[in-house]
């Protein structure tokens, strides 16, 4: 997994493994800690790099386990809902031997930005050629 010094998820050993936690996951009253570098150095930048191998074992095994992510939102019109969500970068718990990669800062772009930078520019992938601009 790709980690870098922007908020977001970060990686924690937990019962032996390398696992990824969402701010979702976080109680409240840990929030200010967990998003503070002091406490966590880096975090998720959602780019997870497998071998094709793995995840046929893991899934052949049934051993593939995305936890639930509960995570309570307001929409604009003042009404509370919940959002269900998975987490793909928790899949890293079923693999042996994962790592986080730090990408400095000045590597990364996170994809929002990217969109919003490129979208504006009207500089889109053209899919059909591959190309952009």
């Amino acid at each position: 997994m790709l980690v870098n010094d922007e908020w977001g998820g970060t990686l924690i050993q937990y019962e032996n493994k390398l696992r990824l936690l969402e701010i979702a996951q976080v109680p409240k009253e840990h929030v200010d800690a967990f998003k503070s570098v002091k406490t966590f150095k880096f975090f998720n930048t959602n780019n997870l790099w497998a071998k094709l191998d793995a995840i046929e074992r893991v899934l052949d095994e049934g051993s593939l386990s995305l936890e639930i992510i509960i995570n309570n939102k307001t929409l604009n019109n003042g009404l509370n809902v919940i959002q269900l969500e998975t987490a793909v970068g928790a899949a890293m718990k079923s693999f042996e031997g994962g790592i986080g990669i730090n990408v400095p800062r000045s590597r990364f772009l996170p994809f929002e930005k990217w969109v919003v930078s490129h979208v504006a520019a009207k500089d889109v992938p053209d899919h059909a050629s591959g190309q952009i601009g």
